[in-house]
């Protein structure tokens, strides 16, 4: 709820919504279209869920951060988020070890267990995981049950994913990311 009542700090502020707000900050430049956002009774976006958005712009939200909030328009580099506060936003500032997610909460996002990872996270699997040692963004929408950030998902992203996951050496033939590979090259977006 934390969430929510910063999105009620902006409407007042600015006297505009979140998606507004946004809108020209964010949204336009990251190309981001047909934005929904639940709102409370009171006509102001819950802030912390009910965002809605395709695959796509959850994996350009992502590639922002691991930008350090820079973002290309056009041909011409922008800052659309101080990169210091995209890298506060990313340490401890919450800490978690009794509750659901025991790795702690920073600025809006979960951290992982994981090389400095760190996510959005949407109820029941919707997550953007940011891995900035691997200079890696992963979106995904899924039928995860676990409510937060501690399920099936994130604990497999880190098995395969974190540093001592990854090599440099080519994958052996037959590897099932090998099979997945060849299966993605045969779908359209």
């Amino acid at each position: 709820l934390n969430t929510y009542m910063l999105a009620a700090i902006v409407r007042r502020k600015t006297g505009k919504g979140l998606v507004e707000y946004l809108t020209p900050r964010l949204f336009e430049p990251l190309d981001i279209k047909n934005i929904y956002w639940e709102k409370s009774p009171e006509g102001i976006e819950k802030g912390g869920w009910g965002l809605y958005l395709r695959v796509v712009d959850m994996a350009k939200l992502g590639q922002l951060m691991l930008q350090s909030g820079r973002w290309t328009i056009n041909g011409e580099s922008r800052q659309l988020l101080p990169a210091v506060w995209v890298e506060r936003m990313r340490e401890k500032k919450i800490y978690t070890e009794s509750g659901i997610c025991r790795d702690g909460y920073g600025y809006q996002v979960w951290l992982c267990p994981f090389d400095g990872a760190y996510q959005f996270n949407g109820a029941y699997g919707q997550y953007v995981v940011i891995l900035p040692e691997q200079d890696m963004v992963i979106a995904i929408l899924s039928g995860e049950r676990n409510m937060f950030a501690t399920g099936g998902v994130i604990a497999e992203i880190g098995r395969s994913f974190a540093k001592h996951s990854l090599s440099d050496r080519p994958l052996p033939p037959g590897t099932a990311a090998l099979r997945l590979a060849r299966e993605l090259r045969t779908l359209r977006a």
